[in-house]
């Protein structure tokens, strides 16, 4: 027998090798409810994503037309596998379930199949786990929006989760929005929906995946009272395969705004020689349906519910809409806490007070009322918060709206916002500066909150440095507009005053012996902190290297990746100040002091200016870094990226001293 090569074994074995990894990759999805594959229990990694925790090994959504007793029906059929990779993955299978209400018409979608079953394998045995009823629940989010949420039994490392149901809707205009992404890792998602030739959608699809698309034609039968009628559609198919997960992102407000996404909007229906009916709405549409609805309008039209005690407060007698909105803010605060909610539509104000706590819409129609009665002009502006999704423009709809603050009239063209969400200060959160909201009124029109809603933190510090590289300092910092609630929140949030300033010096290197905090709430917040303290340098016999920067604006770039598919959103516009004077020990001189710079971005939208100065002994520091904007695309970040290098560069800056001989 003649003996094989050993290189060429080596070849033949590598060969084989790869062809057993490309028959696993390109292995064709289970698309039965059932017993797992073997394939399917030996996945154990995502090639493209391998820290993933679970992922989907199979998506599947149908959606159709049918007929039944009380007219026509959209029917939605969901399958979906997922395979837990880790225990940190055990909550990657839960799901939920959006169901449209509706209270006049009882015509509330329904979940007419729900199987959902757990395999895992256990002592060389499969074992499998069937849903239990106690982890379905619900939620009511909006007035005709509600979510069934669902928990899979046993879903932990190694389990594989079925889930399968079907929905039936009496809203036949409305088709739910498709996402083949999820928070994990997707290998296969595929779509397909029929919709009868009656009806004019505008299918729209975006995302910065590859799916691939297929339009078509077929014909359906309905049943209609025991006839048969033959119905010419409209076909849509979709298939996405190995699809990354949506990754949380500092930097991008809701993730979903930039997923792959397929929606459906209908703009009529039209069945020759019996019905033309027109959906298409305009914000006009909109703000009428509004106004006129009992729950949103007809709250507007209610009179001051806390007439007496501002009258007894003296507000009524303030002599600018400035003062009287701070006093009836406090007064309102003082009465009624935001639960952590927001909403749309408002509850009755007696059941708002007998609680002592509602969602932001509940306090928002209270703050509306009060302002009104103390002669202050004020209005709703109806908005999608950041992470519900950015309002779209060119789908006016109801749908997309989940909630609405409040315009505040400083004078006939000046407006300021208010939301019953505000603690610690009267400027916006950052889930309500959105970029897109419309006013409500009899000419509504739209505002860019994140166009004019800034925050600035500025810090000076004096400072005395020791031979032996110990820096003594006293300093004071000052944060205004939305970073001071911001500020003053995480100071509440903190177990205590020693936590919160321990951490503070922990992250940045110095041991405190004074701090403290006060801060001014109103229309314009702001909160200061006063503080002393050491920080220690590293020394030579010869040198001391030391950074001026105790409070850097960031001293690492975020932005490390070269490309960015997803652009970059920051909560608000950004000023940042810092100024220090730091008096140089006695027998050194400066042997290297870093440059002064001055770095804008085209746009001027970006800036940044250092200045170094060394003059009798004293070193003399000024920087200010300003981010004009609150979005910037995906073309834009290399800008964005080239700027942030130079400013971290910096913000790390050591000035080298040199004992003289």
């Amino acid at each position: 027998m003649k003996k094989l090569n050993p290189l060429k074994f080596c070849i033949i074995a590598l060969l084989l090798a790869v062809c057993s990894l490309n028959a696993l990759a390109q292995q064709e999805p289970n698309k039965k409810f059932g017993k797992p594959t073997d394939w399917e229990w030996n996945y154990s990694k995502v090639d493209y994503e391998p820290s993933a925790n679970a992922v989907v090994l199979y998506f599947n959504t149908y959606c159709t037309y049918d007929y039944r007793a009380n007219g026509l029906i959209v029917l939605t059929h969901v399958k979906k596998r997922v395979k837990v990779l880790s225990d940190d993955g055990k909550d990657a299978a839960d799901f939920q379930i959006m169901l449209r209400t509706d209270e006049v018409s009882s015509y509330d979608d329904r979940v007419t199949s729900l199987k959902v079953n757990t395999y895992n394998m256990e002592n060389g045995k499969l074992v499998k786990s069937k849903l239990n009823k106690n982890n379905i629940s619900e939620e009511q989010v909006t007035k005709h929006i509600k979510f069934m949420k669902v928990k899979p039994e046993q879903a932990k490392k190694g389990a594989i989760v079925e889930i399968e149901y079907e929905k039936m809707s009496q809203f036949y205009r409305y088709v739910e929005d498709w996402y083949p992404q999820d928070d994990i890792p997707t290998l296969y998602a595929d779509y397909e929906i029929i919709i009868p030739d009656w009806f004019r959608f505008s299918p729209e699809q975006t995302g910065m995946n590859k799916v691939e698309v297929e339009k078509g034609f077929e014909n359906i039968t309905l049943n209609v009272n025991g006839e048969p009628l033959h119905v010419s559609c409209n076909k849509f198919k979709a298939k996405g395969l190995n699809l990354p997960s949506l990754k949380t992102d500092e930097f991008v407000w809701q993730e979903l705004d930039f997923a792959d996404k397929f929606t459906f909007e209908m703009n009529g229906i039209t069945i020759p020689g019996a019905v033309y009916k027109s959906f298409s709405q305009t914000w006009d549409d909109i703000n009428k349906t509004l106004y006129d609805d009992s729950d949103f309008g007809g709250r507007l039209k209610r009179s001051n519910p806390l007439k007496k005690e501002m009258q007894e407060a003296g507000i009524m007698n303030l002599k600018t809409p400035k003062d009287k909105i701070e006093a009836i803010m406090k007064l309102l605060q003082s009465k009624v806490k935001w639960n952590g909610h927001y909403g749309l539509w408002g509850s009755s104000a007696s059941d708002i007070f007998k609680k002592g706590e509602g969602d932001n819409a509940d306090i928002n129609f209270l703050i509306i009322n009060m302002l009104e009665g103390a002669g202050v002009k004020a209005v709703p502006i109806v908005m999608s918060t950041r992470k519900h999704g950015r309002l779209p423009l060119s789908h006016p709809s109801l749908e997309y709206l989940n909630t609405f603050i409040v315009g505040a009239y400083l004078n006939d063209t000046t407006l300021t916002y208010l939301d019953g969400s505000m603690k610690n200060g009267l400027s916006l959160p950052a889930n309500l500066i959105t970029d897109r909201a419309c006013v409500i009124g009899k000419a509504p029109f739209w505002v860019q909150p994140a166009a004019t809603e800034k925050g600035t933190e500025a810090y000076n510090i004096i400072g005395k440095l020791g031979a032996d590289g110990k820096l003594e300092f006293q300093g004071r910092s000052e944060f205004k507009d939305c970073w001071a609630p911001v500020v003053v929140n995480t100071y509440k949030d903190a177990k205590d005053s020693t936590t919160y300033v321990n951490e503070r010096g922990s992250k940045n290197g110095v041991n405190f012996s004074k701090y403290s905090i006060k801060y001014t709430e109103g229309l314009n917040p702001k909160c200061q902190k006063t503080f002393a303290g050491t920080k220690s340098y590293d020394t030579t016999p010869e040198n001391i290297y030391f950074s001026p920067m105790l409070y850097a604006f960031r001293k690492d770039n975020p932005f490390k990746d070269e490309e960015r598919k997803m652009p970059v959103e920051y909560p608000f516009i950004q000023n940042y100040i810092y100024s220090t004077t730091i008096t140089l020990p006695e027998g050194y001189t400066v042997e290297s002091l870093p440059k002064s710079q001055q770095v804008a971005s085209p746009d001027k939208s970006l800036q940044f200016v250092i200045n170094y100065q060394e003059t009798n002994g004293r070193l003399y520091m000024r920087c200010n870094v300003k981010v004009n904007k609150q979005l910037y695309t995906a073309p834009e970040y290399p800008i964005l990226k080239a700027f942030m290098d130079q400013v971290t560069a910096h913000n790390n800056d050591v000035v080298v001293l040199k004992k003289n001989s």
